[in-house]
């Protein structure tokens, strides 16, 4: 009695015992993408067997029938990574009588060169994918920190929409209004639905949305600006000078000796005639603890300088009108007048 088990068992094992042989035939003529080819069984009715290589190439080698025309031929056909949905057309087919290195040399000649080119595409794609992925995941956690009502539906696999509901009685957190939420497959942009929201809140809503009338928006950055006249600042003024000796004031009568650089001494009030006479050598450079300190005066304001040059000539103009008054007075008194009366003299007998 005919057992398909046991026929099935016989036809995977011949299929992986076909794909370890063409599998040792490619990698005993490597190419450019180096040996590391290696079978994996599988179970299918007709036969068949897969070849990986570490590169990420994957080929299945299958029978499509077992009986008719079909059953005499082999299908090779290049896999493409899982999700992707780009046209690929690299499969060919060979007599399933050949030895295993002729058909390992039909798929390095008719086959890999095009589902390399594949391949590479597909890979850059799902690449692109996933990043496109990881960029609906940031702006849905952006949108739910906006919104903690928001919540992403179960269904979706990568969380790009959900739904919140105005009210406390509908999930945790409270919100305005109700609607949905469906983020583009770029993670750019985002559809909205939203309903019963509240008048005030609509008008906000739309004003953000209004491109012809936007305000100013941005961060206020403070920053120094130079000075329009450079500021006004007095030199320091030194005065070194030494206590060299101090003596008691002289008795009545007599003249205390003093040394010849030193000036003559100026007449001083009784009240101070007590006091110690102090003098004062230039040679304090030799003792720079007893210099003083400098100093420094205050920085004067902008403009303080022509204002007293100002003063200087008001006040030398109003020294020389002093001095002519005092003249015509003079001349006044000579004359023996004593007043001006409507710019005329008048004498001072007149009643």
């Amino acid at each position: 009695m005919h057992n398909p088990n046991r026929t099935n068992v016989a036809l995977r094992e011949t299929f992986a015992d076909f794909g370890r042989a063409v599998a040792a035939a490619l990698n005993a003529t490597p190419d450019d993408d180096g040996p590391g080819w290696t079978h994996e069984a599988e179970f299918y009715a007709s036969g068949s067997v897969r070849l990986k290589h570490p590169a990420g190439w994957r080929l299945r080698i299958w029978r499509p029938r077992s009986t008719g025309h079909m059953s005499h031929r082999l299908t090779v056909t290049g896999c493409t990574p899982e999700g992707w949905w780009g046209d690929s057309k690299d499969e060919i087919t060979v007599a399933s009588n050949r030895p295993a290195p002729a058909v390992a040399a039909e798929i390095r000649r008719r086959l890999l060169p095009g589902h390399r080119a594949t391949m590479r595409q597909a890979l850059a794609d799902r690449a692109q994918e996933e990043r496109y992925a990881r960029a609906r995941q940031a702006a849905m956690a952006r949108l739910r920190q906006a919104l903690p009502a928001l919540e992403p539906y179960g269904h979706d696999q990568d969380g790009s929409s959900g739904s919140f509901y105005a009210g406390q009685a509908i999930g945790r957190f409270p919100a305005h209004a109700s609607g949905t939420v469906r983020i583009n497959h770029h993670g750019g942009s985002v559809q909205l639905d939203l309903h019963s929201v509240p008048l005030e809140r609509a008008v906000r809503i739309l004003s953000v949305l209004d491109a012809a009338h936007q305000p100013l928006s941005g961060t206020l950055m403070p920053r120094a600006l130079p000075r329009s006249a450079p500021e006004l600042t007095a030199p320091a003024r030194i005065v070194p000078g030494e206590v060299v000796a101090a003596q008691p004031p002289a008795p009545d009568g007599a003249s205390a000796a003093a040394p010849q650089a030193a000036p003559p001494a100026r007449p001083r009030p009784e009240a101070q005639r007590e006091e110690p006479a102090i003098r004062v050598s230039c040679t304090a450079a030799a003792r720079p603890e007893l210099q003083e300190q400098p100093e420094v005066l205050p920085a004067e304001p902008p403009g303080a300088e022509a204002a007293r040059e100002r003063l200087g000539r008001a006040l030398e103009a109003a020294a020389a009108a002093a001095a002519e008054v005092r003249e015509a007075a003079a001349q006044f008194r000579a004359l023996g007048l004593s007043e001006v009366h409507s710019g005329h003299p008048r004498d001072p007998a007149a009643p």
